[in-house]
């Protein structure tokens, strides 16, 4: 969070706003870290601490208003906890803790986004099967059985792939890899392919 970089969960965004996504975020890993470490456990839930102002000089993009107002949203849908723990008792600075209910939200996004990822990598792995499959069937088709060493070979799949606008201009380098370690030696070529073509 240090690092000039703000992140949040788009779930958690369609779900309370942008505004309470970022500033939940912050807060998550706060109270994670300070639950790694042991610091700052009160009523058997990590706690993290901050003043609105200091809060504003971290996201200059938010006023103190906004901040407020994000903050009670937050509390007032049972997402965290507000507290006061200071050891001096005129320190009226807020305590702020993630609740049951915010971490079970916060997971489940991250849960579909992780399946929503891996539902993309499944379909394109798919679709690269089918393409390898094609491929080869076609280089073992009675058209094609003239085609005997691995530059011929490599020149035809560059005329298939080229003339062929489903597939993307690195599926041709990841093909030839794929073929490669299933023993066909296309790769080196391709490669070397590559490097007379970008001259």
């Amino acid at each position: 969070m240090k690092n000039g970089k703000h992140y949040f969960s788009a779930y958690f965004a369609n779900k309370f706003g942008v505004n309470a996504a970022i500033l939940f975020e912050r807060l998550v890993w706060w109270c994670e870290k300070n639950k790694r470490d042991n610091r700052h456990i009160h009523n058997e839930l990590s706690w993290t601490y901050d003043s609105v102002k200091n809060l504003q000089k971290e996201f200059p993009y938010f006023s103190e208003k906004q901040i407020r107002t994000t903050l009670a949203k937050l509390e007032d849908e049972k997402l965290i906890a507000v507290g006061n723990f200071n050891k001096n008792k005129y320190d009226q600075t807020k305590w702020y803790a993630v609740t049951e209910k915010g971490y079970s939200i916060y997971q489940k996004g991250n849960i579909e986004k992780d399946t929503e990822e891996k539902s993309k990598v499944t379909k394109e792995e798919n679709e690269f099967k089918q393409l390898n499959n094609n491929l080869k069937k076609q280089l073992n088709t009675r058209n094609t059985k003239k085609i005997k060493t691995t530059q011929e070979k490599m020149d035809y799949i560059k005329t298939v792939l080229a003339n062929d606008n489903r597939y993307s201009s690195d599926i041709f380098e990841n093909f030839c890899v794929d073929w490669s370690e299933a023993g066909e030696p296309i790769a080196e070529d391709y490669f070397a392919w590559q490097e007379q073509h970008e001259k």
